[in-house]
């Protein structure tokens, strides 16, 4: 394999895209970091991953892992070849596009959950670093988890105090919180007990880069659901995010081709010194 680009680094794993010489094909190889080679029994443990990587279901928002190479002196694993860049890079960069472009990659991320969540599956870290996202807004869950990692600013409450056993609802904790960090365009929280307070700072103050899409109120409403810190009362299922999700890009769509409140009227001359009374006036409270 040549190497051409590394897309992700992390204290466990690194990616790169490749060229394979004998078959001019181009795959995703991932190999675990070198703090992991060093370890005692790194080396295993990165193998016995990658068996699981490679048994994961087939889903278009899942990167789908084929070999695992172990005659080196750092195994790899080969999966297939996707055209993206991380998704925390995007936002960073705020070139992540307009509102239906950024409902398109929660969709995306939303659906590579729930399938795993229906195979008995759970992610354990859901952050846009474990993202990939291409020029179509496609998504690639590039990497899954064990339930010791975690991230302290996506992980859920429940992660964060320890507790062994978790549920999906961990994860719908991380991906709310990856949701928010999109809209806001980084990171303004350290950890769990100051995330929902990052959502009504957001939902009072706007985004902390200027010229992101606005959220859309019943996106809001679905982001409180799914950050209730009592996971028993996060009852919210990724199935149920899909569709809710689905619903709010629908209705984007359609407000998008629906003709504004002043289209179709007959505009006053030019000449007129009247003022108009169409005029936008600052909303009031109701």
């Amino acid at each position: 394999y040549r190497v051409d680009e590394c897309l992700r680094s992390s204290s466990t794993c690194e990616l790169y895209r490749v060229q394979d010489m004998l078959r001019d094909e181009r795959h995703l190889l991932m190999r675990p970091s070198e703090s992991i080679v060093k370890a005692e029994g790194g080396r295993a443990w990165f193998e016995a991953y990658a068996q699981k990587a490679i048994r994961l279901p087939s889903h278009e928002s899942l990167l789908s892992y084929t070999d695992l190479e172990t005659g080196g002196e750092v195994p790899f694993l080969v999966g297939e070849d996707f055209d993206g860049r991380g998704w925390e890079e995007l936002i960073a960069a705020g070139e992540l596009g307009d509102l239906p472009a950024m409902l398109s990659v929660a969709i995306g991320v939303a659906r590579g959950l729930e399938c795993l969540h229906s195979n008995g599956l759970i992610h354990y870290n859901v952050k846009p670093a474990n993202v990939l996202v291409d020029g179509q807004h496609r998504v690639k869950i590039w990497r899954s988890c064990q339930p010791h990692c975690k991230t302290r600013a996506y992980a859920s409450p429940e992660q964060t105090a320890g507790e062994p056993d978790l549920t999906p609802a961990t994860d719908v904790w991380s991906f709310a919180a990856s949701v928010l960090e999109m809209f806001v365009g980084r990171v303004t929280w350290r950890d769990s007990q100051r995330l929902s307070v990052s959502l009504v700072r957001y939902m009072w103050h706007g985004a902390a880069n200027p010229g992101l899409a606005i959220m859309p109120g019943p996106l809001a409403e679905l982001l409180t659901r799914c950050l209730k810190k009592d996971p028993a009362q996060r009852t919210v299922s990724m199935s149920e995010v899909v569709r809710q999700l689905e619903d709010i890009r629908q209705e984007v769509s359609r407000a998008a081709t629906r003709p504004s409140a002043q289209e179709g009227r007959r505009r006053e001359p030019a000449e007129s010194a009247e003022p108009s009374h169409d005029a936008p006036g600052r909303p009031t409270a109701n």
